[in-house]
C-alpha cells in the first residue's frame, strides 16, 4: 500500500495522486473543496477518510475558522467537534453540501 502524503500550502492541504477510474472507464478521482467558516477563530477538531486508488487515508482536522482544504479521491466523509459556530462547507463538481453547528458534532459525507 502506498501511502500519500499531504502538501501543504497556505490556507490550503491538497492529497494528490493520478485520477483512477471504474472498469467502465469512468474517472472516479474526484476534487472536494473543505471549508470551515462561521465564529472568527471558533475551535474544531476531528478527522476526514478520504477513500482513494489505493485505499483509505485519514487526514486530521484540528484548528480553527476560517479554514480550508482540497483533496482528489471518490469518496469524502468527515467528522467533527466544535467549540461555537462552525460552517461546513464541501464543494465537489459544482454540489455542495453543508452543515452547522453552534457548537457540537459534525458528520458529513459526500459521494
Amino acid at each position: 500500500m502506498i501511502i500519500r502524503r499531504l502538501v501543504l500550502l497556505p490556507f490550503v492541504a491538497l492529497a494528490a495522486g493520478p485520477a483512477w477510474s471504474a472498469d467502465d472507464g469512468t474517472t472516479l478521482d474526484k476534487i472536494y473543496q473543505i471549508m470551515l467558516t462561521g465564529d472568527h477563530g471558533a475551535r474544531f477538531v476531528g478527522q476526514c477518510t478520504l477513500e482513494t486508488a489505493n485505499g483509505l487515508i485519514i487526514i486530521p482536522l484540528d484548528g480553527n475558522v476560517p479554514h480550508q482544504q482540497a483533496m482528489h479521491g471518490a469518496s469524502l466523509s468527515c467528522a467533527l467537534r466544535a467549540e461555537g459556530q462552525v460552517i461546513v462547507d464541501i464543494q465537489q463538481d459544482g454540489n455542495r453540501s453543508r452543515t452547522a453547528t453552534n457548537g457540537g458534532t459534525i458528520n458529513i459525507n459526500v459521494h
